[in-house]
């Protein structure tokens, strides 16, 4: 593999307590027998819909990506690494099918993530169904499966060599055979704000589990670049669908979304936040600006309004009722 760029510290994970969590679940009333038993009814119908699907893959398609229904075979688009196994983990113990999640985890020691059969691997897409559903399954079984947080380790030391660039912005679409054989590395001109923005609750938290601050590092310098590039944007406050990661300048795109493509991005802002009660340094009181303007904008532009320069509006006249607007200045 390739030998790193030389880093000569990290950016170390907050300490502290994390911030309490407030309630947004609706609180029930007590259950009546009547309402327990159609509650029932419905969870058994979930879990005999997923048992077929899983069942069906387990025949047709055990350790590959994806099982294709009609043809009875698979498709290994994320790396052939068993993506569906892997995926699957946090919602086997959720449904109470411990002995069904033994088995998958015992068969993880058969996953090489040192060999795939894509030219180029999706830095994103392989941090969000293979990291994190290894982390997720470690965490929900209370940690009682060592391997699940080695597996987490040995494919986060391999996707770690994506951030190997002059300015540490990963390489999205990664080719891992250059890397391999130390070939230089540029993060990519025009990349997906997602798959920029979405990768830094997985490595934060393997950082937290491993111990080694190298990944949450990695992942906080993308979140700096994102601070700096906020109120630099089309539309401050918010970023655009392209970006170029190679320069570290998001200013040039005109397309702005919280749909696909983003959403992703805006979903992890929180959850980060809520993980280690810090994000961009937004916890802090120097940085409360940064949000309220993000906070702003997504009320601003999250409607539609045809015909409008919204770089220019001043108020929300109606609901949200669509997410995606483009630039016209």
């Amino acid at each position: 593999m390739a030998k790193l760029l030389c880093i000569e510290t990290y950016v170390p994970l907050p300490t502290g307590s994390p911030a309490a969590i407030p309630r947004i679940q609706h609180k029930f009333e007590p259950e009546t027998d009547a309402r327990k038993s159609a509650r029932q009814i419905r969870l058994n119908t979930v879990r005999e819909s997923f048992l077929h699907s899983w069942e069906g893959y387990k025949k047709h398609a055990w350790l590959q990506d994806e099982v294709t229904p009609l043809s009875g075979t698979y498709n290994n688009g994320f790396g052939g690494w068993g993506a569906t196994l892997v995926d699957t983990l946090d919602t086997l113990w959720i449904m109470g099918l411990k002995k069904e999640f033994v088995v998958a985890v015992a068969a993880l020691k058969k996953i090489n993530f040192s060999s795939t059969t894509l030219d180029t691997v999706n830095v994103f897409e392989t941090t969000i169904r293979y990291l994190g559903g290894f982390l997720s399954a470690y965490d929900i079984s209370g940690g009682k499966y060592p391997a699940l947080l080695e597996k987490a380790v040995e494919l986060g030391e391999m996707l770690y060599v994506a951030f190997d660039t002059p300015n540490r912005m990963p390489v999205t679409r990664w080719d891992w055979k250059n890397a391999a054989l130390r070939g230089p590395q540029e993060a990519d001109s025009h990349a997906l704000v997602a798959e920029i923005g979405s990768l830094s609750l997985e490595f934060t938290r393997l950082s937290q589990l491993s111990g080694d601050n190298k990944y949450y590092d990695a992942v906080q310098r993308i979140s700096d670049v994102f601070e700096d590039q906020q109120n630099k944007t089309k539309i401050p406050g918010i970023w655009p669908v392209m970006l170029n990661a190679r320069e570290g300048d998001f200013t040039r795109d005109r397309t702005f979304t919280f749909g696909g493509m983003a959403d992703s991005l805006y979903e992890y802002l929180p959850k980060v936040r809520f993980a280690v009660d810090i994000l961009l340094c937004w916890a802090c009181p120097h940085q409360s600006q940064p949000r309220a303007t993000l906070q702003h904008q997504l009320v601003l532009h999250s409607t539609f309004r045809p015909n409008e320069d919204i770089t220019n509006n001043s108020s929300c006249p109606s609901p949200c009722r669509a997410a995606r607007s483009r630039c016209s200045t």
